[in-house]
């Protein structure tokens, strides 16, 4: 802990830094270290509530922005993946319908390769599309 004057400024700036500190730090010598001064400030400057549960309050919306974020791109994700299972699904119903089991491309190509058991409709030769 430094010497400088504890004010609200000095108080928050110190905590954020030591609970970043302690994001990165794996010791668990370092930890216990970085979580005694931690300990300090709040126990020394306790009676500056309100530095302290500003803090605590942009943590928890840290932690609603990022919650939403994931939400959010995990939703986009969801909707990636099922374009791709459109496709999939489109382009393996034009080759079942044609009859035509590969497509070559001039990087890639498409393999029709049968699925085990009993496909959609009741039809024993189902197929997944499989990208080479």
């Amino acid at each position: 802990m430094t010497k400088q004057s504890l004010t609200l400024y000095n108080i928050e700036t110190e905590l954020l830094d030591l609970v970043r500190l302690r994001e990165d730090t794996t010791e668990p010598e370092e930890l216990a270290a970085i979580d005694t001064q931690i300990a300090e400030y709040v126990g020394r400057e306790v009676r500056k509530v309100d530095g302290i549960a500003s803090l605590l309050r942009e943590f928890e919306r840290r932690a609603e922005i990022d919650r939403a974020e994931a939400k959010r791109i995990s939703k986009r994700a969801q909707q990636w993946a099922r374009r791709e299972a459109r496709l999939r699904e489109m382009v393996t119903s034009v080759m079942e319908a044609t009859g035509q089991k590969r497509i070559e491309g001039q990087h890639s190509s498409f393999v029709l390769v049968k699925k085990s058991g009993i496909g959609r409709g009741g039809s024993a030769a189902s197929y997944r599309l499989k990208v080479d």
